[in-house]
């Protein structure tokens, strides 16, 4: 890893001292090609924002879906292909497939609260609920 986001709370120790890149709406295209990546990871949410900085600046971008438990869990699978990591990515979804069975279990007969998902970003509102996520 080259170089990574810019956040308020700490990251593991391993990502101390590595170049930050701004924040992930809008990251520092000249730090991040300074830095010669491989590949950039961001995700899907993000795309239509970055898609177009990222190809001028001539950075290859791979964009993760990240919208549910399944589509995380394929991206962790289809990252652990892609770099050689199969192991660590089937032992991380296992236990994310442990935890989903605990809390089933936990709460199995009890009353299932309905939740709506509101979040503001800079510009942008976000809704989600159990069947719509609407994003402008």
């Amino acid at each position: 890893m080259s170089g990574c986001q810019q956040v308020k709370k700490s990251l593991p120790a391993r990502y101390k001292g590595l170049p930050e890149v701004g924040n992930p709406m809008s990251p520092d295209m000249e730090i991040i090609q300074s830095l010669q990546p491989t590949d950039v990871l961001s995700v899907t949410t993000l795309q239509y924002d970055l898609e177009t900085p990222f190809q001028q600046a001539g950075v290859p971008a791979t964009y993760l879906n990240l919208e549910s438990m399944a589509d995380m869990e394929k991206a962790i699978t289809k990252l652990g292909d892609q770099y050689d990591r199969k192991k660590q990515a089937e032992r991380i979804v296992s236990e994310f497939e442990q935890k989903k069975k605990d809390i089933q279990e936990r709460t199995k007969g009890k009353r299932k609260p309905s939740v709506l998902i509101l979040l503001g970003v800079p510009g942008r509102q976000l809704f989600g609920g159990d069947r719509e996520f609407i994003y402008w």
